[in-house]
């Protein structure tokens, strides 16, 4: 942890009284810390409480944060030491790196950096950098979290959809590449266009033919407005004459027949949920009552989709929980 020779045998700490965590005996309850760890806290609160500004303080933070970085206290304190020392700052990213690829799901590290960063007032390497962490944990919410702000604050969007695209290809199941997909599609005027709109349908579509995939699924939400619904019906419809009804495709059915108030056709939805997600039956029998019914004409796929559920129960399978069907003679 730091040098074996205690901190009460140097010199440097002689003029020093360590602060003990308690003032009196704690009988019940106490935090059993390893001897080096309790002491270098002893002369932590004394420096801290004295306010003391000085290298040996520093020092102090350093071996503390090694031994504990989630030590937010010791981390406020250091960002005060290096101001009023004038440290070098880039020096310090280079500690603080070192630390975040040994602790890199501690959020004190994450919130640190990106107050350091803010005072460099520049992120060269740190999209590199994340993407080494990420590699290591590709989904850790900690380093999302600090790469949507470096994004946002230093305009990055140009390179990150095809990163997240690359993430995906590597991982369809990827939900915190979603996620991001998402971040940037609603935060960037540059993702916003309807023609870009329409080429993430398809894309997203095309991994929706994983039927268990539920993140795909989840995505299509975004798509809903009038002028994509159209398309979203058709592919669904393709994909499950092709590969069978999961739950999750027939939930986004069940939702676009419900906002088209197809009443008909999602008693027959819903009430095919209600069985095979049966963990959410009261649900989606809920959602059969409140349905607004409205005299619409069915178009050919929802001819389709109605046969193929009402006539081809043979086919569900129960460990899978979806529905496999051939197209309808």
């Amino acid at each position: 942890m730091t040098s074996e020779i205690s901190m009460a045998q140097q010199s440097e700490w002689s003029d020093v009284i360590p602060k003990p965590e308690y003032s009196q005996k704690v009988k019940i309850g106490k935090i059993n810390y390893l001897p080096q760890f309790e002491e270098m806290m002893k002369y932590f609160r004394s420096v801290h409480d004295n306010k003391e500004y000085s290298e040996r303080a520093l020092n102090l933070t350093t071996n503390l944060l090694k031994a504990c970085p989630g030590f937010y206290t010791g981390w406020h304190y250091r960002a005060e030491l290096l101001d009023i020392l004038k440290k070098n700052l880039d020096e310090e990213l280079v500690f603080l790196s070192s630390l975040s690829l040994r602790n890199h799901k501690n959020y004190q590290i994450w919130n640190y950096r990106r107050e350091l960063i803010k005072k460099i007032g520049s992120c060269e390497g740190e999209i590199d950098f994340l993407n080494i962490v990420l590699d290591i944990d590709c989904k850790n919410i900690h380093v999302w979290g600090y790469r949507q702000w470096l994004i946002t604050t230093f305009n990055l969007w140009d390179q990150e959809y095809e990163y997240v695209a690359k993430l995906l290809d590597e991982d369809p199941y990827n939900n915190s590449a979603w996620s991001q997909r998402y971040f940037l599609e609603s935060h960037s005027q540059f993702y916003k266009t309807s023609e870009f709109e329409k080429k993430n349908l398809e894309f997203v579509l095309e991994h929706c033919k994983n039927i268990d995939n539920e993140c795909p699924y989840n995505y299509l939400k975004v798509y809903y407005c009038q002028e994509l619904k159209e398309r979203i019906m058709q592919g669904l419809v393709d994909i499950a004459k092709d590969k069978g009804f999961s739950r999750f495709l027939l939930q986004n059915l069940g939702f676009l027949y419900e906002k088209d108030a197809k009443g008909e056709m999602c008693d027959i939805v819903y009430k095919k949920l209600a069985k095979i997600d049966f963990m959410r039956k009261g649900y989606w029998n809920w959602k059969v009552r409140r349905t607004v019914r409205k005299n619409i004409q069915r178009t050919d796929n929802d001819i389709w989709v109605c046969r193929a559920l009402r006539d081809n129960e043979e086919y569900y399978n129960p460990i899978y929980n979806y529905y496999k069907y051939s197209a309808p003679q």
